[in-house]
């Protein structure tokens, strides 16, 4: 059994928690901003008025003033595709699940339907709060009565009877319920003595986190008990908090000034609010921890690859303002707004998904883990890697159109030539004299252009045959990836050459497109109805296309795919990188 953990002073934790669960009942969370830097977040999501917030592992969901969800981060279980047409009144998150409670106080479930789903839910009931744990569900009635569904295996779903409760928060397999007498009640797994909440004690706010729970004591001081691995059981002292909220393995309170404190693990940065930022809720999930401005606006800090994967946008809250281009690289993309705002997301250990303050663009190129933007006077900028000087753009040189391969960068001027700059072990870089171009493309480690007759021709690596383009056919579009390269002829139909070990090269027959892109080991081809079809590598479901959704603009990256949709939504798919970001 593990001790109660009063305030202790803050201890820097150097384990990282494996172990994830949601966080609690509804308290709230978002960010704004460029995704890249969850820390220090660019743009204005108060437009959206945001009142509730719900985290999950790789993934967020916000719930607007006017009853709609927007969901962003992880979707390869549909937890980022909230229903559509609903309207909902409360939202909570798990891994990779979430639950919401609709206008008329009905439970309504979307995400991965492991142990429970609507089925499972009370038919007939009204709830005004809900709680969502790892593989359970419990709500509170207005009476004060808890109802618990689906696994069960812990005593997780088994409310003690008799009991009238005004909160409830679930963890990941016990629930935690406050009751109109300030008594803490914990029921479920106790493995780590997270259900022993303390008899002698009267609470005002409880939250239960994956092997912790905790209290704030009607004194303001904070109380927890169960797991404290990583510190997070043990709140700071002489500190008074509103609100508590627990992530994997670390905690948060709010403050009554707004301020909000975080201990326990810190290894993504999730322990670590931005300072002079004031909230009015604050909500943990795995490897982020986001609050809730007075204005409806969002901030969010940690990292956006919680649980050790490359997430893209799990901490970053969708815009109300609309895409028009887009670029997907190695494992981060970037999105440029119509106004000349760039916004990134996703992997950043090499800053390549944070793009210079306060600068506007006209076009964006995303490499391995560099990215180049081009300004309106034409000046190409890079940032990210450069171990290769892949992003060290040439001064004084004006571009109209750039592209990057995993470690080199192009720029197309006006006059057809091109310029190149980073790694040239395959001669990717060493352009070919006496050429003019009117559409360049950089794969992996070559780099092809199109000539203004239609003719295509590649340099650099060749081991693949990927810069030997077919002889005596015209294009009009092209795409280099990794390994092969595609080019639309002028009657639509794609064609490809190259690595072939996934049917990245073989494109589909008898099919005409407006657009291609190519990726690691798959193509897509937007045709002009706005539908999608990928074909090649698909073990992470980078070549399933979603349904039901028409496109404008398509990219594909390492093993995912993304692309804009005609009403405005930036969706991904593919490996973990898979997002639906609702602009």
């Amino acid at each position: 059994m593990k001790a109660l953990h009063r305030g202790q002073p803050i201890s820097e934790s150097v384990t990282r928690s494996r172990s994830w669960a949601l966080t609690a009942v509804i308290v709230a969370f978002v960010m704004v901003g460029c995704g890249s830097d969850p820390q220090s977040p660019s743009g204005d999501s108060s437009a959206l008025n945001f009142v509730d917030l719900a985290a999950g592992r790789g993934h967020t969901c916000a719930l607007q003033a006017s009853g709609q969800v927007r969901c962003w981060g992880a979707n390869d279980k549909g937890q980022a595709n909230p229903p559509a047409n609903e309207n909902f009144a409360a939202i909570g998150a798990m891994a990779d699940h979430n639950c919401g409670l609709t206008e008329a106080g009905e439970v309504l479930c979307w995400g991965d339907s492991g142990y429970f789903g609507d089925s499972r839910a009370p038919t007939g009931q009204s709830f005004v709060a809900i709680a969502v744990g790892s593989g359970h569900v419990c709500a509170l009635k207005a009476s004060g009565e808890v109802r618990c569904w689906a696994k069960d295996s812990d005593g997780q779903a088994t409310p003690p009877a008799g009991k009238t409760f005004v909160a409830i928060s679930a963890g990941r397999a016990h629930t935690c319920g406050l009751t109109d007498a300030g008594e803490a009640l914990c029921w479920g797994a106790n493995g780590k003595g997270q259900s022993n909440a303390p008899t002698d004690q009267s609470f005002v706010a409880i939250s239960a986190g994956s092997d912790t729970s905790c209290g704030v004591l009607s004194s303001g001081e904070s109380l927890c008990w169960g797991d404290g691995d990583s510190g997070q059981a043990s709140p700071p002292t002489g500190q008074s908090f509103d609100a508590l909220a627990l992530g994997s393995g670390h905690s948060c309170g709010l403050q009554t000034s707004g301020q909000a404190l975080c201990w326990g693990d810190d290894f993504w940065g999730q322990a670590k609010p931005p300072q002079g930022e004031v909230f009015v809720a604050i909500v943990a999930g795995g490897g982020h921890t986001c609050g809730r401005q007075a204005s409806g606006s969002v901030r969010c800090w940690g990292s956006d690859k919680a649980g050790g994967t490359d997430i893209v946008g799990q901490a970053t809250p969708p815009t109300d303002k609309p895409f028009s281009t887009l670029a997907a690289g190695a494992k981060h993309f970037c999105a440029l707004q119509d106004e000349g705002t760039l916004r990134c997301y996703g992997a950043d250990k090499l800053n390549q998904s944070t793009p210079p303050d306060g600068q506007s663009f006209t076009a964006v190129a995303t490499g391995s883990d560099h990215t180049c933007g081009l300004t309106p006077s034409g000046q190409a900028l890079c940032w990210g890697s450069n171990n290769n000087e892949q992003a060290s753009a040439p001064q004084g040189q004006s571009f109209g159109a750039l592209t990057a391969g995993a470690l080199h960068t192009c720029g197309l001027k006006a006059s057809g030539e091109v310029l190149c700059w980073g790694d040239d072990t395959d001669g990717q870089v060493t352009v070919p004299t006496g050429k003019s171009f009117t559409r360049l493309t950089a794969g992996s480690d070559n780099t092809c252009g199109l000539s203004a007759s239609g003719e295509v021709l590649c340099w650099g690596d060749d081991f693949f045959g990927q810069s030997t383009p077919p002889v005596g056919q015209s294009f009009v579009d092209i795409s280099a990836g990794s390994g092969h390269v595609c080019g639309l002829k002028p009657s639509g139909e794609a064609l490809c050459w190259g690595h072939d070990d996934k049917g990245q090269a073989t494109a589909p027959a008898g099919q005409g497109f407006a657009d291609i892109t190519a990726g690691n080991g798959h193509t897509c081809g937007l045709k002009p109805s706005g539908e999608v079809l990928c074909w090649g590598a698909d073990e992470y479901d980078q070549s399933t296309t979603p349904q039901g959704l028409s496109f404008v603009a398509i990219s594909a990256g390492g093993s995912y795919t993304c692309g804009l949709s005609s009403v405005g939504q930036l969706v991904c798919w593919g490996d973990v990188v898979s997002a639906i970001i609702h602009p």
